[in-house]
């Protein structure tokens, strides 16, 4: 087994500030709360297990915050249709209803107050 030690100072003096950690989760989470209340606006509260699965992940390496619903499988829609994607961009048969756009938008405002 191979193991290795960092030794670099000036790498330790740039490391991330937590205060863009802190900003970064505050981010994820209102705007996944902003995707929940839009799911429930819209009524597309069936059993719930869409507005449930809504999550998000912060990447500090990357410095973004990723948010998503891991629901479906685009790769074997049949079997696991990704009902995510229907509903935020639609089908032939369905119109599209936005919750992802709806909650990113309604958020802006308090994106802006978070990263001043």
């Amino acid at each position: 087994m191979f193991k290795m030690r960092w030794r670099d100072k000036e790498f330790e003096k740039k490391t991330l500030n937590p205060e863009i950690v802190k900003r970064l989760d505050a981010s994820g989470l209102l705007v996944k709360g902003e995707i929940q209340e839009a799911i429930t606006a819209i009524g597309l509260i069936d059993e719930g297990t869409y507005r449930a699965t809504i999550t998000f992940e912060t990447d500090t390496k990357a410095l973004k915050v990723k948010i998503g619903s891991p629901l479906g499988d685009i790769n074997n829609p049949r079997e696991n249709p990704p009902y995510p994607l229907y509903l935020e961009f639609g089908t032939r048969n369905m119109p599209p209803f936005f919750p992802m756009r709806r909650g990113l938008i309604d958020s802006q405002s308090r994106l802006q107050v978070i990263w001043r």
